[in-house]
């Protein structure tokens, strides 16, 4: 996010600096009490602190996840369009991606398709990668919807691996579940990785978090290499228990920012690309825009040659993706308005 950082984490970081407190990590149990309070105040979600532990960053985590509870050419289930990296984490650990899309009503409204993943599950799928709340597409999955997961994967013996790193990011009338609350078929199925590394812009500092709510699960987790724990940062750590406990102000001011920059989008698609369609994202700062009426196929290569502005290109997110482009919007309003004025220019040639 092009946002100043909050000063509380600021502040922290200076401290540790000033008293040269840089060395290893790997242990800090008042991060697992700063997330519990930020949980409990925030989604009414308690965590047992003996089932959380560090990790460097969300994506090592999940790979190191995913190869502890599944083998070489094992299925591992997605939902495209999701964030291009889980392919990636699949093909780490040797796994075969077997690819379930959002489903998509007529009024643009994405939800889980529940049959496509009892389908998959009963063909062997052995985990399952949920995006929580959803990137690129900005959909939070529903309460019902996640506790029906959670009884196919306990019916299937699945795992389901929760990326919920966006969690924070929520707008008004937006209701976050996170996974391992819902009932004790998701405790039993269930791993939760996470980070305040989006809400907060603290991803170079390197400080992810796992989190179970079964004792099996976290026995398993604790056999994970201790290169992992030990991989996350001591300023990382620091910084996000200072975001956890004293950070919601500044978050909540960048989320008004992000709100009036989400609806920013919107207009300024109306008024210069008429033919695109966008849904406001729930969560997250990130636009899902689908210029398949303009470029059905690699729009933002188009984009990036002919307005010489780059987006991400949508079929990075799975072939699901294709005609489409995401935009982070967690900049400024004028740079926001360059960018798709300048995009409505290239189509216009």
């Amino acid at each position: 996010m092009d946002l100043p950082v909050a000063e509380p984490i600021k502040r922290t970081l200076h401290e540790m600096i000033d008293a040269s407190d840089l060395g290893y990590s790997g242990i800090v149990p008042e991060l697992a009490e700063a997330f519990n309070k930020f949980s409990v105040r925030n989604w009414n979600w308690a965590i047992d602190p003996t089932q959380f532990q560090l990790a460097t960053d969300v994506a090592l985590a999940s790979i190191q996840v995913l190869g502890k509870f599944t083998n070489p050419g094992d299925k591992i289930g997605l939902s495209s369009p999701t964030y291009y990296n889980i392919f990636n984490w699949i093909t780490d650990v040797s796994g075969h991606a077997v690819d379930i899309p959002l489903a998509r009503d007529t009024e643009g409204t994405w939800t889980l398709d529940l049959a496509g993943i009892e389908e998959a599950f009963a063909a062997g799928v052995k985990a399952y990668i949920l995006c929580n709340p959803h990137n690129p597409v900005g959909y939070i999955p529903s309460r019902l919807e996640l506790a029906h997961l959670a009884d196919l994967a306990d019916e299937y013996g699945v795992l389901v691996l929760s990326d919920e790193i966006h969690s924070p990011l929520l707008y008004a009338q937006s209701t976050f579940t996170p996974y391992l609350s819902i009932n004790e078929r998701a405790k039993r199925t269930g791993v939760v990785i996470t980070s305040a590394s989006k809400a907060w812009n603290l991803a170079g500092l390197k400080c992810a978090q796992i989190i179970t709510a079964d004792e099996s699960r976290a026995q398993t987790i604790k056999t994970l290499p201790e290169s992992m724990k030990m991989g996350s940062s001591l300023l990382g750590a620091w910084a996000s228990v200072a975001a956890y406990n004293e950070g919601e102000e500044w978050l909540a001011t960048a989320i008004e920012l992000l709100d009036q920059n989400r609806k920013l989008v919107q207009y300024l698609l109306t008024e210069n690309l008429p033919l695109a369609k966008y849904r406001i994202p729930d969560a997250t700062y990130l636009a899902w825009i689908d210029l398949s009426a303009y470029q059905p196929v690699e729009p933002a290569a188009y984009i990036l040659e002919f307005a010489k502005v780059a987006f991400s290109e949508g079929t990075t997110f799975g072939s699901t993706g294709a005609g489409h482009v995401r935009l982070n919007f967690a900049t400024s309003p004028e740079i926001i308005t360059e960018a798709i004025t300048r995009m409505a220019s290239a189509f216009a040639k």
